[in-house]
């Protein structure tokens, strides 16, 4: 590859893909696929295995439904997915999308002429994520690319074309909302004339699709009374015809989304029903605030998260989503700045990643872990370590952690580059998490109703992750007597306990989203049983249990967070299962739910696993084992529907789009404690599994640490006490006491 000659930086996203091509002379435009610049990101395997791309995805989509992938990148993660009759890499989509680019680069291009390939990723991302669309540009026939991230690429675009003026050492926030992900930035402008990531934050599972979301729920709120059956269809779809209308259902409420970013008045039409639902702007704003206030209270912690000093004389909005007029108006209220609204924001990433200084580029990898940085001075005699020889520190054992998610002398996890040195305090932000103000990575709160609004119900993965059955767990002794305050303890040097306590800080990933379990208030405070476990953990180290500071852990990226060292703990409603153990290590178990039903209140006929009718449809959780674990326990197969979420499954229940959820007790008991709809669980739990603390595989100290942790906090009673403030408010089940193994 040669920089002289053509250069192609692309922009994969959750919906479009976008390409630049930079001509030897200089010259640069976008490729256009099918005369738009905008590629659809969406795949669709045919009967033979071909994979297609583009529109004539969604063209195939029509015809056979159950082979579309709309949106591969949400899946990155994953291994393989199940589209019609056939497993497939998901590495595999995003190369056919990737291998449409190439082709038409190639076209445009003069026939051997050597260049290079960028491609612009998340700032959020970390090494594996990046890995991995590597991997698949090199499948797609791209020469192995460079990355940038995207944040630094738009603030280099608009440098470059003359919009922003920005001098050494000033900063810009970038607002990138995008399809499926909310991005938060603040750069900070180097004295060599490119840019640093400070601070950056992000919304992993929400983005425009989110308002698509919000339009849908309000339309079905009023059509689903009026013929529920129809409606279903739409949301449930069981065969290829109602599949097709789904889509084209999803594909309307785009379209009026785009058009009230530019009219006072959209129309969604409602295949089934036949007709056009209008929606004013007014309302389609009520709506939208629930996603946008989310947003901008993100954006907000990771300004000050990037410490004094660090405010930003500019906030540039980038992602198609932002063209809402909603987001600018909110921001400016918000930060005090008008922001900048490009022509076409969906362009500005991958235009400025060809303006990203060589230097400035991401690792591709995983990068070699740091050396420790030295630790500070020994304590008073009254406070020294026992004494023995210390206890080395295991392979791999991450430094001490000066960031909430991330060790100071290593890269953020989402590869951007490490924070330079401030001499200044953190701002503090008064009633936020105690992590915002840090720089680094933020945390930030975010005011969530107590049902989400629907997710994408219609494009939900039907395949559920398979695990292989843990072990049968015993219970274990009587609570006793709380006791009192305890002495700073001690830890031997090089031990992870004497990392934590000297940094003074812990970083937990947990669950927001369940009520009584892990959830994050509107005030930014945590709450529920895995939250209390954490505390007392954190108090045992010798750290302020109300100084923990959080990460949202979900289902499906907990693994990741501890080996890229993210995160100290994953206290999450982690099941322990062997699968899961081949990655990360496991003490416990901490809590023994069982697996239960959630129905409406109004429900009669479904009073337990054994009533379930047939034809009645049970929602289960993505990634999860449930659905298998309970046709286990009843013999015979039901009519399931996986979605992303609790959430999303109790908005499909809400709109009788299902008829009961399923999963584990405590997640379930959440939702009947979050919500004023009207749920209630049935039945007895069955099943029960063990909930585990995640950490770093081959910290041995660490695990026997925590083990004995463990079984002291059980043993003392301080465990039954969490568990009654919490979900023994909401389950008059008596809880089992586990056993830690």
């Amino acid at each position: 590859m040669a920089d002289g000659g053509f250069r192609l930086s692309v922009d994969y996203g959750t919906s479009h893909t976008v390409a630049v091509m930079r001509w030897p002379d200089g010259r640069t435009r976008p490729l256009l696929f099918d005369g738009s610049p905008l590629l659809s990101s969406a795949t669709c395997v045919e009967d033979g295995g071909t994979i297609l791309s583009g529109q004539d995805a969604t063209g195939a989509a029509r015809r056979r439904p159950h082979g579309f992938e709309p949106y591969p990148k949400r899946r990155l993660g994953e291994s393989t997915l199940w589209l019609g009759d056939r497993e497939v890499a998901v590495s595999s989509l995003v190369a056919a999308t990737l291998a449409r680019v190439a082709d038409e680069a190639a076209r445009v291009a003069r026939p051997g002429e050597p260049g290079s390939v960028l491609l612009t990723v998340p700032a959020t991302w970390g090494p594996t994520l990046r890995a991995l669309l590597v991997a698949a540009a090199v499948e797609a026939g791209l020469p192995e690319p460079r990355l940038a991230a995207e944040p630094v690429a738009a603030a280099s675009y608009l440098v470059g074309a003359g919009e922003l003026a920005v001098p050494a050492g000033g900063h810009v926030a970038i607002y990138d909302l995008g399809a499926g992900t909310f991005d938060a930035t603040v750069v900070r402008r180097t004295a060599t004339g490119g840019f640093t990531v400070l601070a950056t934050d992000g919304l992993s599972q929400t983005g425009g699709l989110d308002l698509d979301a919000a339009l849908v729920g309000h339309i079905g709120r009023v059509l689903a009374d009026r013929d529920p059956v129809r409606w279903r269809r739409l949301t449930a779809p069981d065969d290829d015809a109602d599949r097709r209308a789904a889509l084209a259902l999803w594909d309307e409420a785009r379209r009026a989304k785009e058009s009230l970013s530019r009219t006072s008045v959209g129309y969604l039409h409602v295949p089934l029903f036949d007709e056009s639902v209008p929606v004013g702007r007014e309302e389609f704003e009520r709506l939208a605030r629930v996603v946008l206030d989310r947003t901008v209270e993100v954006m907000i912690a990771a300004v000050r998260s990037a410490g004094t000093g660090a405010e930003p004389a500019t906030v540039v909005l980038v992602g198609g989503a932002s063209r809402i007029p909603l987001a600018a108006t909110l921001l400016h209220r918000a930060l005090g700045v008008a922001p900048i609204v490009t022509e076409q924001p969906e362009l500005v990433v991958a235009e400025g990643a060809l303006a990203v200084p060589p230097d400035d580029m991401l690792p591709a990898g995983p990068a070699p872990a740091p050396p420790a940085p030295p630790l500070p001075a020994p304590l008073p005699p009254a406070a020294t370590a026992p004494t023995g020889p210390p206890v080395p520190a295991p392979a791999g054992t991450p430094p001490p952690a000066s960031m909430p998610t991330a060790p100071p002398t290593s890269p953020p996890p989402t590869g951007s580059p490490a924070p330079e040195p401030s001499t200044s305090a953190p701002v503090p932000v008064p009633g936020a998490d105690p992590s915002a103000g840090v720089p680094g990575r933020s945390a930030p709160s975010r005011a969530r109703g107590r049902v989400l609004l629907a997710g994408v119900l219609v494009l939900a993965v039907l395949a559920v992750a398979v695990v292989l059955r843990p072990w049968d767990w015993s219970g274990g002794g009587d609570a006793g007597p709380t006791p009192g305050s305890q002495p700073t303890p001690t830890f031997a040097d090089g031990t992870t306990m004497r990392r934590l306590q000297a940094a003074g800080r812990i970083v937990i990933g947990s669950r927001f989203d369940l009520p009584g379990t892990g959830y994050r208030e509107p005030d930014g405070t945590m709450s529920g049983f895995d939250v209390e476990i954490a505390r007392l953990i954190a108090s045992e180290l010798g750290l302020d249990p109300a100084g923990v500071q959080w990460t949202e852990a979900s289902s499906t990226d907990r693994e990741q967070l501890l080996e890229q060292g993210a995160v100290d703990l994953v206290i999450a409603t982690y099941t322990i299962t062997e699968t899961r153990a081949h990655r990360v290590a496991f003490a416990g178990p901490y809590h023994l739910p069982g697996q239960q039903l959630l129905v409406r209140a109004d429900e009669t006929t479904i009073t337990g696993p054994e009533s379930i009718p047939t034809g009645r449809r049970i929602c289960t959780v993505t990634g999860t084992p449930h659905r298998s674990r309970l046709e286990e326990q009843l013999g015979r197969s039901l009519a399931t529907t996986s979605l992303g979420s609790y959430q999303e499954c109790a908005e499909a229940l809400l709109m009788r789009g299902v008829d009961a959820i399923t999963g584990d007790g405590s997640a379930l008991v959440g939702l009947v404690a979050g919500s004023d709809a009207g749920f209630r669980l049935v039945g007895r739990a069955f099943d029960p599994q063990p909930y585990g603390i995640g950490l770093r595989k081959d910290d041995e100290p660490f695990h026997v640490w925590l083990t004995e942790t463990l079984r002291r906090i059980i043993a003392d009673g301080r465990w039954r006490a969490a568990w009654r403030r919490t979900l023994g408010q909401y389950d008059k089940q008596e809880p089992t006491i586990p056993e830690v193994r």
